[in-house]
């Protein structure tokens, strides 16, 4: 498999076998909220934001990586539907992202998963993007900011968030 869709309760189920918590409102639970940062407003900005965001994300191995967008549509002047429905019908879609509205990638699928995150930052969209294999997850939301942090309670390894805040100061 390199890119999947995922329901609702398909993503549910890729969180529990992952071992995540999930809240009333189906958040992860970040242990250790290590970062959080105020998107730029600038597009440009926020596109490097997010491209470093997912490197470090998805490295240095990625099984796979959950993004499951949330709050879809909170200020529709914001976004752009037909667009978002032919990216995803292009990859291999047969439902709306609306009633699938996961994506599981890998590392042959990177790409279509940073999209989706930048999708989600450009149009105002919350989403939770989560390495499972590195334990790591970022959260973006729609009232433009973002966090990252881990989502295993045991986690030492903060590095890969230095990596970034280092990045991310330029």
């Amino acid at each position: 498999m390199s890119t999947g869709f995922f329901t609702v309760e398909q993503c549910r189920d890729w969180c529990e076998a992952a071992g995540l918590t999930l809240d009333d409102h189906d958040q992860p639970s970040l242990y250790r909220e290590t970062a959080r940062y105020v998107f730029p407003k600038e597009i440009g900005r926020r596109v490097f934001w997010c491209q470093v965001l997912w490197s470090t994300l998805c490295e240095p191995v990625v099984n796979d990586v959950l993004i499951w967008t949330r709050d879809r549509h909170l200020a529709p002047e914001t976004e752009h539907m037909p667009l978002v429905e032919a990216w995803f019908h292009g990859l291999g879609a047969v439902t709306s992202i609306d009633q699938t509205p996961g994506l599981v990638c890998n590392n042959e699928s990177l790409n279509d998963g940073l999209s989706l995150l930048l999708i989600c930052a450009v149009f105002g969209w919350d989403c939770w993007a989560i390495n499972r294999r590195a334990c790591r997850a970022v959260h973006v939301s729609h009232d433009d900011w973002c966090k990252a942090g881990s989502v295993d309670p045991n986690a030492t390894d903060y590095s890969w968030i230095q990596a970034t805040d280092a990045e991310l100061r330029i």
